[in-house]
């Protein structure tokens, strides 16, 4: 693989001097290193089905038959002192220190080694079928500060989360989740709105294009191809049905009645969700999606700089593709550390970027998983920095936006026994959550 970033450079095919770090091009077969028999973005019982980072031989101590680790049954409480008078006042760095449990700094260690990332599968809660015999857990009251409703705000979750993890595949820019919901909940049109809709349809024709799908006779193709060309924000939700309307026993019926039915995008929230979340789902099931699964999320740089398009020493993005001469940019010489292209520093949005982990920077996510589960079942999900209860079997929804709404919450969980997992997730991401949550 082409070295990444961090001061690197690359030429095209062999050694030369220089500072950084040159290398060739790789061999078709050096992204991947075997060949997976089932569909990788399949879920399969079948270890053979799926790619190397789906297993779960990494969390063998999560399995139900063992259920044994350092901070059961130890007395482990998490500390959030200063947040019932003063939360806005306290320092970043002393919130991140104040929170700690009595366990030993071993055990955390332990623990968080442990904790690699695990498959919904591998979260167990023995106790959950026995839920109603259990001391009911009672959630403080939800935030309100997301324009949404909490019936259908799960589903936007859905859809934002896919746009902002692939954003560089989708060629959309970074965007607040809040302007998200202004942008579905306004009854007028909105340029976020036309966005998503049109990059994503594009993908969806450039891979229908992939696998020679058509659309028409052979005689009429330069005028579908007249109706593709014409898509721009006026005119995408006419350009949208016409190809929903093309094959309608292989696209879903009730995206079909909601671009049908009424001016759409001039339709009600349930409708517009409905068909961004189909184009979403669509995107996972595309070519595109498929090559980000092959190379396990990692970003494949450009052969040749963005700004000339000729091959040559250039020096590599750490945040996308695009690599540059160094000619073609604004530097002299190779810089230490990360570079960021000019695109990349544009889409530097605060509360999305600075909120990122570095390691979803380097390679992007291929799903989301729950941190963890109370004793009922309900998923606790951290995302848009706020932390989502949700619960499967009512419906409901429950969202934390602030420190000192964190806190009622961590007051009312168990660390001993029945929410000590999840407990020790919070302890661990304690410090990411505090600066989230302030930046909110």
């Amino acid at each position: 693989m082409p070295a990444r970033g961090r001061g690197s450079t690359r030429g095209r095919g062999g050694r030369g001097g220089g500072r950084g770090k040159k290398t060739g091009r790789p061999s078709n077969g050096a992204s991947t290193s075997r060949k997976s028999t089932g569909r990788p973005w399949d879920d399969s019982d079948s270890d053979n089905a799926r790619p190397d980072f789906y297993s779960d031989s990494d969390h063998s101590d999560l399995d139900s038959d063992d259920l044994s680790s350092p901070l059961r049954g130890k007395k482990t409480v998490i500390k959030l002192p200063g947040l019932e008078d003063e939360a806005d006042d306290v320092d970043d760095e002393e919130m991140s220190e104040a929170g700690s449990f009595s366990a030993d700094e071993q055990s955390r260690d332990q623990w968080s080694e442990s904790r690699k990332t695990p498959t919904p599968d591998t979260f167990v809660c023995p106790w959950v079928e026995a839920s109603d015999s259990l001391p009911a857990l009672t959630l403080p009251p939800s935030s309100d500060d997301l324009l949404l409703p909490s019936n259908i705000l799960f589903e936007a979750l859905e859809v934002y989360e896919v746009c902002r993890t692939f954003y560089s595949s989708i060629k959309l820019s970074p965007f607040l989740f809040e302007d998200m919901c202004a942008a579905l909940l306004a009854q007028e049109q909105s340029r976020l709105l036309a966005e998503m809709h049109i990059n994503l349809l594009k993908l969806l024709l450039k891979d229908d294009e992939d696998e020679q799908i058509v659309f028409c006779p052979t005689d009429m193709n330069n005028t579908a191809n007249i109706v593709i060309h014409l898509l721009e924000p006026m005119t995408y939700a006419e350009v949208l049905r016409q190809y929903i309307e093309s094959d309608p026993m292989r696209f879903p019926a009730d995206v079909l009645a909601a671009v049908s039915k009424g001016n759409y995008p001039f339709v009600p929230i349930r409708q517009r969700l409905t068909v961004l979340g189909w184009l979403c789902d669509r995107f996972l099931q595309s070519g595109e999606f498929r090559r980000i699964v092959r190379r396990e999320g990692r970003i494949e740089h450009d052969e040749h700089c963005r700004d000339c398009g000729k091959p040559g020493n250039v020096i590599l993005c750490d945040g996308c593709e695009a690599c540059y001469h160094l000619v073609c940019t604004d530097l002299k010489t190779v810089p230490d550390g990360q570079w960021l292209c000019g695109i990349c520093q544009l889409h530097k949005v605060v509360g999305v970027h600075d909120c990122t982990s570095p390691l979803d920077r380097s390679r992007q996510p291929i799903r989301q998983e729950p941190i963890g589960f109370d004793r009922h079942g309900r998923r606790y999900w951290y995302l848009v920095r706020r932390i989502f209860v949700q619960d499967e079997n009512t419906g409901q929804l429950w969202y934390y936006s602030s420190l000192p709404q964190f806190r009622q919450l961590c007051a009312l969980l168990d660390p001993v026994d029945y929410e000590w997992r999840l407990c020790a997730v919070f302890q661990d991401i304690l410090p990411s959550i505090v600066k989230q949550m302030r930046t909110t």
